[in-house]
């Protein structure tokens, strides 16, 4: 302890009443600000969340005009969350449902009438499907219970100042300054590094020996967890790295690094789900090598993978950003044509994709491999309605193609999975480099 350092015990003897009581009011005015806005900041956003909430669970009632489900769902969340009214109005202007919350006593009414004062709560929210409006949800929160709370923590706060004034009556001015002022500087200090997580933070020295060592060790604490937390963040780093890999192993092919089965699937069923009639017609097509057993038992699997990369990597330049072409197992290609003017343009991207796949693929130096491949196409809605049917589509209009001319395509017949052996179901289209 240097000779300009006292002790606590010294400085506290030197306190001053009327400074302290100072302090302790401006603190007590400052809760009771802190506190009346972030019941208000709460109260708004709790209920534009409930807001957004009924106009999210209301879409169908609304959209229906389904006033009874409407006037359940009010209900149900009126009384759950505590509102004192709730409406919903169609875009027509006309009300849909609503609902509305008497006090259930007098007390309960004379909060109200002090927190439509204090706290005025009224949120509105739009229901909405896709980008248009269709009608509006306005909610009015039960202002009774901030109030009731704010009282309470005003009176609770009032108490615990009163009690603290009265135990350091005997404190001076020295207080405040050597010891009072550090430790709330302390204090702040604490707060905003809770709050906002900057470790780098340090508290300054203290005149006082023990706050000065407080001090350190919480400058040597803070030290401490911000090593801890940039090694958390990185281990959390690489996690998330981990997992993005990972993710992209499930749902991508290891060699061609091409979408995989599941991932072709899952794009497929999230097109068909769509609003066809904005976005158009969308096509399968299936790509099968043809003989690929042969270029394994005469060159080897390692040139069987290089065709199988270099397939991929022509077909993916063919296509737009729109569409999506995957590895289904072994030779078997499929893609996902979207948007689609009509069958015109699945058959010219078929033909392209024959005649590609017949030029010439190097497997090594003075190595050229020239393959063909059949093609299968099916469109949506004209072949098939379902996600199986038109997969089946495609799949049965390869065969054909394979059965009738390899190094070709065929294009599914109407009707939903008709069969290869219908004189209508297909037609080959043979193409070739």
């Amino acid at each position: 302890m240097s000779s300009s350092q006292r002790s606590l015990l010294t400085t506290l003897h030197r306190a001053n009443l009327r400074l302290i009581t100072g302090v302790m009011a401006s603190a007590w005015i400052a809760i009771t600000v802190i506190a009346y806005i972030n019941l208000r900041v709460y109260g708004d956003q709790s209920l534009n969340l409930v807001a957004h909430s009924i106009a999210y669970s209301s879409q169908a009632a609304t959209v229906f005009r389904d006033s009874a489900a409407a006037h359940e769902m009010l209900g149900a969340i009126g009384a759950e969350d505590e509102l004192v009214s709730a409406q919903i109005v169609q875009r027509d202007g006309q009300e849909l449902a609503s609902f509305q919350r008497s006090p259930d006593n007098p007390l309960e009414a004379r909060l109200a009438q002090l927190g439509d004062v204090l706290f005025p709560q009224s949120s509105v929210a739009e229901i909405r499907i896709e980008d248009r409006v269709i009608g509006w949800v306005t909610v009015r929160g039960n202002t009774a219970l901030y109030v009731e709370f704010f009282g309470k923590t005003l009176a609770a706060a009032l108490l615990c100042l009163v009690g603290v004034a009265v135990s350091i009556g005997s404190l001076s001015r020295e207080v405040e300054r050597k010891v009072v002022g550090p430790l709330r500087h302390l204090a702040a200090l604490t707060h905003v590094v809770r709050l906002s997580r900057q470790f780098d933070r340090r508290a300054p020295g203290a005149d006082v020996a023990e706050i000065n060592q407080l001090g350190d060790d919480f400058n040597a604490l803070l030290a401490e967890i911000e090593m801890l937390e940039k090694s958390r963040e990185e281990h959390t780093l690489r996690l998330q790295r981990a997992n993005e890999q990972l993710g992209h192993q499930i749902r991508h092919d290891g060699l061609t690094g091409l979408a995989n089965r599941v991932c072709f699937y899952e794009r497929l069923e999230a097109e068909l789900a769509r609003d066809r009639s904005s976005c158009g017609p969308l096509a399968v097509l299936y790509v099968d090598y043809d003989n690929f057993k042969s270029v394994n038992d005469q060159f080897g699997h390692a040139a069987g993978d290089e065709l199988l990369i270099e397939a991929g990597r022509r077909i993916r330049a063919l296509l737009r950003d729109t569409d999506t072409v995957a590895r289904l197992g072994g030779d078997e290609f499929g893609v996902l044509v979207t948007p689609l003017a009509g069958v015109g343009d699945a058959e010219e991207l078929a033909a392209r994709v024959v005649a590609t796949m017949h030029e010439p693929i190097s497997i090594g130096p003075g190595r050229d491999i020239v393959s063909s491949v059949s093609v299968g196409v099916a469109l949506y809605p004209d072949h098939a309605q379902t996600m199986e049917r038109l997969l089946s589509a495609a799949d049965l209009a390869m065969y054909q193609a394979k059965t009738e001319k390899r190094n070709a395509f065929c294009v599914a017949g109407a009707g939903e999975g008709a069969p290869r052996s219908g004189a209508k179901a297909l037609q080959p289209n043979p193409s070739t480099a």
